[in-house]
C-alpha cells in the first residue's frame, strides 16, 4: 500500500495542475497509512484495526473523487 501511495504522490509532482485537494488527500493516505502499520504491529484489536482501514477506504474514496472531477 505504501508504494502505491508513493507512487500516486510521484505522479501528482510530474503532472501539471494537480488539485490541491487531491494532494492533500494524498498527504492523508501516507499519513494514515503509516498510522495502520503501526497499529497493526502493535495491536491486535480487531475493532480498531477494522477502523484504521475504514479510514483508509475514505480517504481512498475521496481521492478518487478527486481525480473524476478533475478528470486525471
Amino acid at each position: 500500500m505504501a508504494k502505491s501511495i508513493d507512487n500516486a504522490s510521484l505522479a501528482c509532482q510530474l503532472s501539471n495542475g494537480v488539485p490541491e485537494e487531491l494532494w492533500d488527500r494524498i498527504n492523508d493516505l501516507g499519513k494514515e497509512s503509516e498510522h495502520t502499520r503501526q497499529i497493526l504491529e502493535k495491536e491486535d484489536n480487531v475493532n480498531r484495526i477494522v477502523a484504521c482501514i475504514d479510514t483508509l477506504e475514505k480517504i481512498g474514496d475521496r481521492c478518487a473523487m478527486h481525480m473524476r472531477r478533475s478528470r486525471i
